[in-house]
């Protein structure tokens, strides 16, 4: 072994095996942690950010189904990118879901708007193909 470093600590493995990449299983373990924690922390800051979204969509509409307008929607802190899933109509009409709550961008009277709905048994059926339009290379 020629000058490998310890992945974690960067100490010179003296040692072992010729792909070995940690120089003990202290540094092993640790740098495992720290790849693991970091993918929690991520894995749990996503989540927040989508029940939040799904608690303002819950206070704008209680009953369900609504219209609201994006600014309202925004300065309450509602962040577009986070959903849970999307229902796509034959209209090409885009609804997002967090959860069983979601909403599709309208223009009402020349204003941004949000129709807010509730997931409905027969999306249930919607078949969604992530090839589809991909081209074979």
């Amino acid at each position: 072994m020629k000058d490998k470093k310890c992945l974690y600590c960067q100490k010179t493995i003296l040692m072992g095996r010729t792909d070995k990449k940690f120089c003990s299983n202290t540094c092993r373990y640790a740098y495992n942690n720290e790849i693991l924690s970091q993918r929690y922390f991520n894995k749990i800051h996503h989540e927040k950010i989508i029940n939040e979204n799904y608690k303002i969509l819950r206070k704008l509409c209680p009953h369900g189904k609504g219209t609201v307008r994006r600014s309202t929607v925004e300065e309450m802190g509602y962040n577009f990118k986070f959903f849970t899933s999307f229902y796509r109509t034959n209209k090409n009409k885009t609804y997002f879901f967090c959860y069983d709550l979601g909403y599709t961008p309208i223009i009402d009277n020349g204003k941004e708007k949000l129709l807010i709905v509730t997931w409905q048994d027969y999306m249930n059926d919607y078949q969604f193909n992530p090839w589809k339009g991909v081209s074979k290379q």
